[in-house]
């Protein structure tokens, strides 16, 4: 993992948390809660305005910093983007087979939208099958970049998918 990068405020490093695609979430509201004790505006009340501003800002990050490190995907989205594998608001293309995939999908959805629920969600399954395989190797092994791209891959079809089901439950 030695291609990621540090950013200006790493949600890993104020989390004191190894950089990883998952979060084990035991200790992470502890810590958040630390966090927030010591840099919570209102412990700043007799402080500077620029130490008032700071501390303001601080809290902002640490709040965005947990509500990343508390999802998933949104904690796979930021690992990436450390990593240089994944712009903000990237537009990716997904492989061809898989678009057909979700063209079938989506005329199912049509025809009968019981049964989408149940295809899509076997099709989830599938992709967090193979995305456990590479995830299985954090803190064991290395990641390589191949393993960057799949799990950017990975997050890109879920989130794909996850669009079809909310457009068939309006």
């Amino acid at each position: 993992m030695s291609n990621c990068v540090n950013l200006k405020m790493n949600y890993f490093e104020l989390f004191e948390l190894m950089p990883a695609p998952r979060v084990d979430p035991s200790g992470l509201q502890s810590r958040y809660f630390e966090l927030q004790r010591k840099y919570h505006p209102d412990h700043f009340t007799d402080a500077t305005e620029e130490d008032q501003q700071e501390a303001l800002q601080m809290s902002s990050v640490v709040n965005q910093a947990y509500k990343t490190l508390k999802s998933p995907e949104l904690t796979l989205a930021y690992f990436l983007g450390t990593c240089g594998m994944m712009q903000e608001d990237e537009k990716y293309s997904l492989p061809n087979d898989f678009l057909m995939e979700m063209m079938e999908l989506n005329e199912l959805a049509e025809e009968n939208p019981a049964q989408l629920a149940s295809e899509a969600g076997n099709t989830i399954q599938k992709l967090e099958t193979e995305a456990n395989i590479i995830l299985s190797k954090v803190g064991k092994e290395t990641l390589y970049e191949q393993d960057l791209v799949a799990l950017k891959e990975y997050y890109f079809k879920k989130k794909y998918l996850k669009r079809i089901l909310e457009r068939n439950e309006d």
